[in-house]
């Protein structure tokens, strides 16, 4: 769907009434910067972008690395160890909601124009992926 190693996730959730919805992505512990509801990466001298949003509605955006209080942006690889991560979490309270998460390249801009997201000069028609993946 994007070109060149770019990658864009949908995730339509629906429910009768209004839910508390969490969208929640854990990331290796890496060189980062938030910038509004985006992530700059810096890995192996390259540097990526992670932006999440919502097709409608408002949400909240936050970005927690190794909380010394809690649970949230720590890993565990095995039983007994703890080590930094970075969490990246979008939460909404709705009774449906349609979260957007794009994997792509620092440079990249990305914008919700109407019921289409915008990847540099690519739209993507959000309304038309929905209407597909809630038929299957």
């Amino acid at each position: 769907m994007l070109d060149g190693d770019r990658w864009l996730v949908i995730d339509h959730l629906n429910s009768n009434e209004t839910h508390h919805y969490a969208l929640h992505w854990l990331l290796d512990d890496t060189s980062f910067e938030q910038k509004d509801n985006s992530v700059l990466l810096s890995l192996d001298g390259v540097n990526y972008k992670m932006q999440v949003g919502l097709e409608d509605g408002n949400g909240n955006f936050s970005l927690v690395r190794a909380d010394p209080n809690s649970t949230r942006g720590w890993r565990s690889r095995y039983y007994g160890h703890k080590e930094p991560a970075i969490s990246v979490m979008l939460e909404t309270d709705q009774p449906q909601v349609a979260f957007w998460t794009f994997f792509g390249f620092d440079g990249d801009v990305v914008e919700i124009v109407g019921n289409s997201l915008k990847v540099n000069s690519q739209t993507i028609n959000l309304a038309e992926i929905l209407q597909v993946t809630s038929k299957t």
